[in-house]
Formats: structure tokens, C-alpha cells, sequence
């Protein structure tokens, strides 16, 4: 669990309190080791931080999208795409979106070339692509996710939670909010079998919960977003606040690819009267 202030955001690891920011940690002298003890009214860390558990609320992520048009999607996304590349770069996997909201095999590779980070990150994101289009035109083949592609991704790029494995979660919380739990149940499976090994326990917690549907607040609204009048400006509005509440672009971008490929491959059976 993570400890922080409000405006860390609402998310299934979180425990949201009234505190000073920014905080000294070093003034709270707290270290690998130190102790955290709970009696149900109080969480006492290193027996420095005392935080009352009695007015507390539990926060959880609203049920899938029910009804939610592929056009509507497409559109949001493409507003998105479009706000990504008026943007100063920040790291991590934010240049890509741009490139995951089309389709992925089709797509010039030249925004790759100056970042080996995004170059390593396309030898899995391809590979995921071409199974998750194929697992979605074809519900009842149950074809495992490939896993050279999710050993590409887990533990790639910097943060406690690597860029990697945070647009993995995007992608797992995006495939259950879109109504898709079995094809999110055939890659977190996966997914978690290589975490163990090849990512720290912080960002695996946070990529068991993904495999739920549960994830930050500002990514579950991303999703809700869709459904807006403007889908343009429902997206650019929650671009901001994914910003502002240390969502990261990085699981963002796993959020914008799993959308448009859901989305593509259902605009496509729409068109011939098959049910995705």
C-alpha cells in the first residue's frame, strides 16, 4: 500500500490522508525496515507517522462500459494523438501515443529512431499488437499472449514502476473496462508469471491489480471519457488530469493502445454484423 497525500489520486493501492507537502522524509527519518503496525483505529509507521483509520472510505473503480461506439472511440483517441504531439516530450513512452492510436503494424517507426527507449519498447508493443488483434476477431481461439513480447516491456524504462510495466497495466485496466475480461484474464496471466521475475514487488502489486480492472482513478475516467459529447475534448480534459495527479503517460499510452485496437477491430465486425 502507498501512503500520500490527496493529491496522489484515488487508486487500489492507495491510502489517501490530510498531510503537509511536500513531505521530509528525511526529517521523518524513515528507512528500509521501518516498522508499520495497525490496531484498526491507527496505521503507525516507524511509530512516526500515526494515521487515524476512523473517518476512512473506500474507494472503487465503477463496473465496464456497457455501450460504447468504436467511431466515438477512434475520435477521442485521435484528439488525444493530436494534443501528444503539440507537447514538449517528458520521457518515458509519451512520444509513442501518437502511434498507438493507428494501427500499429502499419505504422512509420521514425518517431523510434532517436530514443532506444521506444525502440526497445516497439519489439514488444508489435508483436502485442498482432496477438491481441487476432484474439479479438477471434474470441473463442484462446491463444496465449506471446511472451518475448511481454519480457520486452516488463522492466523497461525508469520510475518504481517502470514505463514498461505501467503501460502493461494500461492496457490490462483498459480491457476489462471495455467489457473484455477474458482476453485481460489470457495476458495478465502471463504478464504476472514474467513479473515476478524480471520487475520490483511495488510495480508487481501494482500489475496484480491491473489484471482486476483496478487502477488510478484518472485512468478508469479516461476510459468513462469516451462516452462525452465532445470525445475530443473529454480526452484532452483527462490528458490534464492524468498529468496533475501522477498518473504517468506511461500506463496513458497503454490505455490509448489497447483502446484503438479494441476499437478498430469492433468498427470493423460492425461493418460486417459480427459481435465483438
Amino acid at each position: 500500500m502507498c501512503f500520500g497525500p490527496t493529491s496522489l489520486g484515488r487508486g487500489p493501492l492507495n491510502i489517501l490522508c490530510e498531510m503537509a507537502e511536500p513531505i521530509d522524509w528525511e526529517a521523518a527519518r524513515l528507512t528500509t525496515g521501518s516498522t508499520a503496525t495497525r490496531d484498526g483505529t491507527f496505521f503507525r509507521i516507524a511509530e512516526r507517522i500515526i494515521v487515524s483509520l476512523s473517518e476512512t472510505t473506500v474507494w472503487r473503480p465503477t463496473g465496464p462500459l456497457t455501450r460504447w461506439r468504436a467511431a466515438t472511440m477512434l475520435e477521442s483517441l485521435s484528439g488525444l494523438a493530436g494534443e501528444v504531439r503539440m507537447r514538449p516530450a517528458r520521457g518515458g513512452l509519451q512520444a509513442l501515443i501518437p502511434v498507438l492510436t493507428v494501427n500499429v503494424g502499419a505504422s512509420p517507426r521514425g518517431v523510434c529512431v532517436t530514443s532506444p527507449l521506444l525502440r526497445m519498447a516497439m519489439r514488444g508493443i508489435e508483436p502485442l499488437a498482432a496477438w491481441l488483434e487476432t484474439r479479438l476477431a477471434h474470441p473463442v481461439e484462446s491463444r496465449p499472449a506471446p511472451t518475448p513480447a511481454i519480457d520486452a516491456l516488463i522492466g523497461l524504462g525508469p520510475g518504481l514502476t517502470p514505463s514498461g510495466d505501467d503501460f502493461l497495466g494500461g492496457i490490462l485496466v483498459t480491457l476489462h473496462h471495455l467489457g473484455i475480461p477474458d482476453v485481460a484474464g489470457d495476458l495478465a496471466r502471463e504478464v504476472l508469471a514474467r513479473a515476478e521475475q524480471r520487475t520490483n514487488g511495488i510495480s508487481h502489486a501494482h500489475l496484480a491489480a491491473a489484471a482486476n480492472g483496478e487502477g488510478l482513478e484518472p485512468l478508469i475516467r479516461s476510459l468513462k471519457s469516451q462516452r462525452a459529447r465532445s470525445a475530443k475534448t473529454g480526452t484532452l480534459s483527462v490528458r490534464r488530469r492524468c498529468d496533475r495527479t501522477h498518473v504517468g503517460l506511461d500506463a496513458l499510452a497503454g490505455v490509448a493502445f489497447a483502446a484503438a485496437t479494441v476499437a478498430r477491430v469492433r468498427a470493423a465486425h460492425e461493418v460486417t454484423g459480427v459481435a465483438v
